[in-house]
């Protein structure tokens, strides 16, 4: 039974406005008819001289009275008048009438009450909503249909799915008319795509996700270019009947989740849905969308049960359908999952909590495994945090029948079109005009594209919307994440400082806020969470399964608070209970958990606890030592939030990584350290303080800077201690502290003399392949020919992403969102570049160069460069190809930084040229070489031909494409994520 004072609030709103509105509402009969039938059903029910009667009879005489709806509010629950059904189902009837009326809408808009979703919300302070209520059909009614219980449970899930919670954070949403207002996901949802999964135009969906990773088909063997295509992760769950998908914490998950069910449960009700909104499925399918939430799952599973049958799955859809006062559509619902289908979601497997005597989580993938499997016509989608699925656990979904798909983080056109659609809907509720709309969009926009750690921040979609709430609020944007917490946090703060609204006989009731209750300040409160959230961390390490939010009880959290606030154990109570009845840091999940809104939030403030303590180096360091990955967060937040005392930030990271690197300290743990360090320099922009100390003298940050840089260079060539990602994972690192190999005042170009140019003595290349000698030749590398070369010199790196930026940045070089999407790293190869714009670079640099001249190298200078007069199969020799000596097949599945396979170094000592990216060459496509020039010079014909030459293989090819013969073509326009270029030195220089 709900609440009584919230079915008063509603019956007297009906009453009041359905008063008001039927005198005014000329021509309204609906109205007046609708009204007349709440009477009658009073009076039917309860008799002509009942106190509820009389009390709306003098209602109507003045319903502005509030002393008067006080009145009817009591004697309808002196009565008991919220008990009749029918008279609910009227009253709720009524409202919707008044909602569709100008004039009902302002009788309505005085007694907090609105429509949302055809069902009816009691709205209390700053539109908070305080009660939901649904037409709950008579449970006397036998005709009560199936397609009744349908639409009643669909509206059920709708407000499930569709509210925005992160609304709650600010008073973004001010009333209109007395009106309460809110924002939907559905108003802002923005388009997510699949990560590293595109397709080719002529290619479907589900062959693009099933294409085995090795797949060649990536090597065009035609003269027209196809293009790949991104796919949605809307189409991707339509495309195949049962999927995984995994993404990162705050990457849109639950989101996507939620918008998916909403939209299928509107398209059930045989009502229309924007393109846009379902980009990508099935518009015939009208399937019934049913959403499991699968920590919920798992807390309500008996500790008895033992097995893990599909009938587990159908006994808690049992358990969720009476929750929401439709058990008798049961029946129905499984009738139509077997028959005619339906959509079936099961979010969060990364949130359920395991325990070893019961084994929750595998218990649940085996009866989810089981539920799916006799549903034929049903689609089920399961999502889970990406770093907490792996192949080797043993509550991984067998992957033939539940293929895995990862979201990719915003890009930039979708925080464009993020930021534009939240002010155009946040505009329509402050009543901005169009213009002001997009000047606030743009300047959000044009401040995250302007600084690149906003930029890193908006790719993820809940840090994008608390940015676009903190702009809202402050009008200017945070500086870091730990900058974006802190407000963040601030603003949960003032969220419970403000009055709450409660509903006492028919009557509002403003209570203060949490602080004004406790008479604390704020920052107190804010060190008892940061006390809390420290211990909640620390316990939850210990456990097995921890992702998500740390559980806390509801006992823990009052001795907590008592201890923290010096208040009583009754008083500590009252705030629990404030806490259930308003959202903010801490939020209750059940009448005995509570946990903090996301992890990052319970991360940062258990960051500000050990921040307090007077040895805070030596207590975190102990802790990342102990487990990194659990606390790195931790750190990297309290770097942020010593921004503005750098001495904390270099006292971490001397703490953490005490020593400069040698060969017995190169460990994979001490490399993560290093790494983390390097990753404080780039999120606190330690680096200015660096230059600011360099411009005085040398001291303490610079001797860490150093540090650090040598730590990540020195592991980078660690090839025989280190894995192949622990390397690529320290060369990228190298990026947010300088790469000390580069010099900015050449152009990026590596340091010395030479400018990363290395000599190729003259000599005698036999040039291609002998299927003698190595069997996997090609034709094209037919047949093997003499070629003698005069000496010249090779770059040892591809250009380099940095090197090409300059290019950029003095040209005016125009590229696409896309190209800066694939080449975000500094020391990796620049990729998607075409033939002519890797010559454009070449005739810039020759300008700068004065007195040298570079050129892209022909076949024959990059073979010998490559394979040298003994003709090697591979760069390294006749050994085969393995993932330590290069980037290739998807080990890395993405570029690696130049120079991370020191073990696959070429004859000329030049670096990466198997695998990583292919290299485009001078010359012009032949299918064979016969009559190929055997002075080494590039082979051109006169006029040119249609295709270009590239070499090397990539990070995407397979093994034999790295031999150092294999050659490759494409249009001289072509360009792809793994393309790039190489440069020699015209001979003679």
């Amino acid at each position: 039974m709900e609440p009584l004072t919230t079915i008063s609030t509603a019956i007297v709103a009906a009453v009041t406005a359905g008063a008001t509105a039927g005198v005014t509402a000329v021509g309204k009969q609906t109205i007046v008819d609708g009204y007349s039938a709440l009477k009658k059903a009073i009076k039917d029910k309860f008799g002509k001289d009942s106190k509820s009667v009389q009390a709306i009879k003098e209602l109507e005489g003045d319903p502005d009275s509030k002393a008067r709806q006080g009145v009817l509010a009591e004697k309808i629950e002196d009565e008991k008048v919220y008990e009749d059904r029918s008279v609910i189902k009227i009253a709720q009837q009524l409202i919707l009438m008044l909602d569709k009326s100008e004039s009902g809408c302002q009788a309505l808009a005085k007694y907090n009450v609105r429509i949302k979703n055809s069902h009816v919300e009691i709205i209390g302070d700053h539109g908070t909503v305080i009660h939901h209520h649904y037409p709950k059909p008579d449970a006397d009614t036998e005709n009560y249909t199936q397609k009744d219980w349908e639409n009643w449970y669909l509206k059920r899930l709708i407000q499930q799915c569709d509210n925005l919670e992160m609304t709650t954070l600010d008073e973004l949403c001010p009333p209109k008319d007395g009106r309460a207002q809110g924002i939907r996901i559905s108003d802002v949802f923005t388009t997510l795509y699949l990560e590293d999964v595109e397709r080719f135009e002529d290619q479907t969906v589900a062959q693009a996700i099933l294409r085995p990773p090795s797949d060649n088909a990536d090597f065009v063997h035609g003269k027209k270019e196809r293009n790949r295509l991104p796919i949605h992760a809307i189409e991707a769950a339509g495309a195949l009947p049962h999927i995984v998908i995994l993404g990162r914490p705050g990457g849109g998950k639950s989101t996507l989740v939620n918008h998916l069910a909403t939209q299928t449960a509107l398209i059930r009700k045989g009502l229309s849905v924007r393109h846009d909104d379902l980009t990508g499925w099935p518009a015939e399918e009208k399937l019934l969308p049913v959403r499991i939430v699968l920590r919920k799952f798992a807390a309500w599973i008996p500790e008895k049960r033992k097995t893990a049958t599909e009938g587990l799955v159908w006994d808690y859809l049992a358990y969720q359908l009476s929750e929401w006062g439709c058990a008798e559509f049961y029946p129905f619902l499984k009738q139509i999952l077997n028959t005619t289908g339906g959509v079936i979601f099961f979010d969060g497997l990364d949130e359920v909590h395991e325990q070893d005597e019961h084994q929750k989580r595998s218990q649940i993938v085996a009866a989810i495994a089981a539920f799916a499997q006799p549903l034929h016509k049903c689609r089920v989608i399961i999502t889970c945090r990406e770093y907490a699925y792996r192949k080797d656990d043993a509550w991984h979904l067998p992957s033939a029948q539940f293929p895995v798909v990862a979201l990719d983080l915003f890009r930039s056109d979708q925080i464009s079109q993020f930021t534009q659609t939240w002010y155009r809907t946040i505009g329509k509720l402050r009543d901005w005009s169009e213009t002001k709309c997009l000047d606030e969009a743009d300047q959000l926009n044009n401040a995250i594209d302007t600084w690149p750690h906003l930029r890193a921040l908006a790719r993820y979609p809940l840090l994008l919307t608390l940015m676009t709430q903190v702009h809202g609020r402050d009008g200017y944007l945070p500086r870091d994440r730990a900058d974006l917490y802190d407000r963040a946090v601030k603003l949960l703060l003032v969220h419970w400082e403000n009055r709450i609204v409660r509903d006492q006989n028919g009557t509002c009731k403003m209570e203060p806020g949490l602080i004004a209750q406790l008479g604390i300040r704020s920052d107190t409160l804010r060190a008892a969470l940061e006390r809390i959230a420290l211990a909640a961390h620390e316990k939850q390490e210990q456990k097995k399964e921890r992702s998500g939010c740390a559980d806390i009880a509801r006992e823990d959290l009052r001795l907590e608070l008592c201890e923290s606030l010096s208040i009583g154990l009754d008083q500590a109570e009252e705030v629990m209970v404030y806490i259930q009845n308003r959202a903010g840091l801490i939020q209750a999940l059940d009448n005995r958990t509570f946990a903090f809104p996301h992890r990052t939030f319970q991360e940062y403030l258990t960051a500000g606890g050990i921040m307090k303590k007077s040895d805070f180096d030596d207590d975190l360091r102990q802790r990342v030592l102990r487990d990194q990955p659990w606390w790195q967060e931790v750190f990297l937040l309290a770097a942020g939030a010593s921004r503005s005392t750098p001495r904390n930030i270099y006292q971490l990271m001397d703490a953490l990584l005490p020593n400069d690197p040698d060969d017995t300290l190169m460990t994979p743990k001490n490399v993560a350290c290093a790494r983390l360090c390097a990753q404080a320099f780039a999120e606190t922009e330690f680096l200015e303080q660096v230059r600011q100390e360099q411009t005085l003298q040398a001291g303490r940050y610079t001797r860490i800077h150093k540090r650090v840089q040598q730590w990540l260079l020195n592991a980078l060539t660690a090839d025989d201690k280190l894995s192949p990602q622990e390397r690529v994972d320290a060369g990228n690192a190298l990026n947010w502290v300088e790469d000390p190999r580069f010099d900015p005042q050449h152009w990026h170009l590596p340091k010395g003399d030479a400018l990363g140019f290395i000599a190729v003595p003259a000599g005698k290349l036999q040039m291609g392949s002998d299927k003698a000698q190595d069997p996997e030749a090609m034709d094209s590398e037919l047949p093997r020919h003499p070629v003698k070369l005069a000496e010249f010199a090779i770059a040892v790196y591809p250009v380099t992403v940095a090197q090409f930026k300059v290019f950029i940045k003095e040209t005016d070089f125009k590229l696409d969102s896309n190209w800066y999407q694939k080449n975000v790293y500094a020391n990796h190869p620049v990729t998607m570049v075409t033939w002519e714009q890797a010559q454009a670079y070449v005739r810039w640099l020759n300008a700068k160069l004065k007195g040298r001249q570079v050129m892209l190298a022909s076949e024959a200078q990059w073979e010998m460069a490559a394979r040298g007069p003994t003709s090697r199969i591979y760069p390294w020799g006749d050994e085969a190809i393995d993932p330590n000596r290069a980037n290739y097949d998807m080990q890395i599945a993405t570029t690696s930084p130049v120079g991370a396979y020191s073990r696959g170094v070429s004859y000329s000592g030049a670096m990466d040229m198997a695998g990583n990216v292919w290299e485009w060459v001078a010359d012009d496509w032949h299918h064979k070489y016969k009559n190929a020039p055997d002075n080494g010079s590039a082979w051109i014909d006169e006029p040119r031909g249609p295709l270009r030459v590239f070499r090397g293989g990539g990070w995407r090819g397979p093994a034999r494409a790295c031999r150092s013969a294999y050659r490759f073509r494409h249009l001289p326009g072509f360009r792809l994520d793994y393309l790039g270029f190489r440069l020699v030195l015209r001979p003679g220089q």
